[in-house]
C-alpha cells in the first residue's frame, strides 16, 4: 500500500521515499526563483551601471542612470538564455533523480519476481469500445 507524503516523511525504515512526491513542487520552485532571478538582474542592470562622477562645487559623488543598452541586451538575449539553460539543468536533475528511483523500484520488483513473491500489478486503465461495428460473415452454403 503506497504511504502519503506524511507517511512516506517519518517512515523511519526508509522504505517510502519522500523525494518522487516533491520533484513536482520542487522544480516548480526552481522556475520562479529562475523567474524572479531574470527580474531583479533585470532591474539591477538598468537601474546601475551608469557612469559616477565627481561635482567639485558640491563635494558628492553623482551617478547617471543605468546602462540601457546592457539592460535591453538582458532582457532580449541574454537573459532569455539564461533562463533556458538554467531550466534545462534542473529539468535534467530532476529526472536524474527520478530515475534512481525508478531503478530501485525496479530492482526491488525483479527480486521480489526472483524471490516468488507476489507482485500487485498495476491497474490498466479501462477500454473503451472499438467504434466500427464488427461485421458478421454470413454462414457457409452447404456443399
Amino acid at each position: 500500500m503506497e504511504k502519503g507524503f506524511f507517511g512516506s516523511l517519518f517512515d523511519l525504515s526508509f522504505t517510502s521515499f519522500v523525494t518522487p512526491k516533491l520533484v513536482k513542487i520542487l522544480f516548480i520552485i526552481s522556475l520562479v526563483l529562475l523567474g524572479i532571478a531574470y527580474i531583479f538582474i533585470a532591474i539591477s542592470i538598468f537601474s546601475s551601471g551608469g557612469e559616477t562622477t565627481f561635482n567639485a562645487s558640491t563635494g558628492e559623488f553623482e551617478e547617471s542612470g543605468g546602462n540601457a543598452a546592457l539592460g535591453i541586451l538582458w532582457l532580449l538575449i541574454l537573459g532569455p538564455l539564461f533562463l533556458f539553460f538554467y531550466t534545462l539543468l534542473y529539468r535534467v536533475f530532476f529526472e536524474i533523480v527520478i530515475v534512481f528511483f525508478r531503478i530501485y523500484e525496479n530492482t526491488r520488483d525483479q527480486v521480489s519476481l526472483l524471490r516468488g513473491d507476489e507482485i500487485a500489478p498495476e491497474p490498466l486503465p479501462p477500454q473503451s469500445p472499438p467504434d466500427a461495428p464488427t461485421q458478421t460473415l454470413p454462414p457457409d452454403p452447404a456443399p
